[in-house]
């Protein structure tokens, strides 16, 4: 499992603990980034 795919694992966890961040800018990104 590579690190791109670990941060993928631990933002979706996150946004499973505080759905706010969804509609956080810095989570957009990272999701593009991470192409999630």
């Amino acid at each position: 499992v590579g690190r791109l795919e670990e941060a993928a694992t631990e933002l979706r966890e996150a946004v499973r603990l505080d759905p706010e961040l969804e509609k956080s800018d810095e989570v957009k990104a990272l999701r593009a980034k991470l192409g999630r």
